[in-house]
């Protein structure tokens, strides 16, 4: 055979390569396209996905669903598992990465006598649920939503549901190299587990900073009406807060040492030039209204302790100048 010939044949083979590899990548993505719908149509993935950030959180979660219609791969179920069990630990560094602010809570107890600083992921799990806030308000403010719960429950319902899905992540013969079939059922078990997990965690976190709001309600009226206020202050001789309208306020954070109140409002004002005996002589009143924005701390021992804290209360009266 000529080495022209040889040329044309290897040349030939070389395409014909090509061509079922493409053909192969093909039935691939198929493949894992109809899986992925599969389990893109479980109502545990929607949920899961309620609970993440957009960016990594989200593109780690559906990367993970992909990698499980990796035919090829016989470790892709036991990937899955690792990143889920992944997820739920970026979920709980996300509320308490600061581990000097897990140890400087009272509820803190080292878990190595020896070592001052340890800490355990249930400690961090609570301080994502209720920060700093301590034992006796955490039971009441739970309570009030369920008379039967308790933040040991929920702490005990998060460890048994963590060893549950770290059970998956264990390399054995169940996970290793099964069919898509096997494989589909597992995953749907380890979506469920993750769901709960995290459904555990943000609906006690959402419910202690209701609870706390409410508490804190008529302080926050109070605190606010009793503070000074510089910025109008500065407009006349005396200034005095006849009352206020709080339009609305958030429990922003909960950490070891209080708890950050932000919210809006408007404050009206009796502003008045002289005093009282001077109106006859050209002193003057006037009442006055402004929008304002405050920022008011709790104690984690006593929420209905507040204070000013950062910026304090700032009160727009640029109209005042306009």
């Amino acid at each position: 055979m000529s080495i022209q010939r040889k040329r044309k044949i290897a040349r030939r083979r070389k395409i014909e390569g090509k061509i079922r590899r493409a053909v192969e990548r093909e039935k691939s993505v198929a493949k894992k396209s109809k899986a992925f719908h599969n389990l893109e149509r479980s109502q545990k993935l929607k949920d899961i996905l309620r609970y993440l950030n957009d960016g990594f959180e989200k593109e780690l979660f559906i990367a993970s669903i992909k990698n499980l219609s990796d035919t090829g791969n016989p470790v892709r179920f036991g990937n899955f598992a690792y990143c889920m069990r992944e997820i739920v630990n970026i979920l709980i560094d996300k509320y308490a990465k600061n581990i000097d602010e897990v140890q400087k809570c009272s509820w803190y107890k080292p878990y190595n006598k020896k070592d001052s600083r340890s800490f355990t992921r249930p400690q961090k799990v609570r301080y994502a649920i209720h920060g700093g806030l301590n034992d006796e308000i955490v039971a009441r403010i739970i309570q009030n939503y369920d008379e039967e719960e308790s933040i040991e429950n929920i702490i005990n319902r998060f460890n048994s549901a963590y060893d549950s899905l770290n059970d998956y992540t264990h390399v054995g013969e169940r996970q290793f190299n099964i069919g898509d079939k096997a494989c589909e059922e597992l995953a749907n078990e380890v979506l469920e587990v993750t769901s709960n997990i995290l459904y555990l965690i943000e609906h006690f976190r959402v419910d202690i900073f209701h609870g706390v709001k409410n508490r804190v309600d008529e302080e926050v009226l109070s605190e606010f009406i009793g503070s000074t206020l510089d910025d109008v202050d500065i407009l006349s001789t005396h200034s005095v807060i006849d009352y206020a309208e709080i339009e609305g306020f958030e429990v922003t954070a909960i950490n070891s040492s209080g708890v950050a109140i932000c919210g809006r409002g408007t404050a009206h004002f009796t502003l008045q030039w002289g005093s009282n005996s001077d109106r006859k002589k050209g002193g003057a009143s006037v009442s006055e209204s402004f929008p304002c924005t405050f920022e008011l701390h709790a104690c984690v021992n006593n929420i209905n302790r507040l204070s000013v804290s950062g910026d304090g209360i700032q009160v727009d009266t640029s109209s005042w100048y306009q």
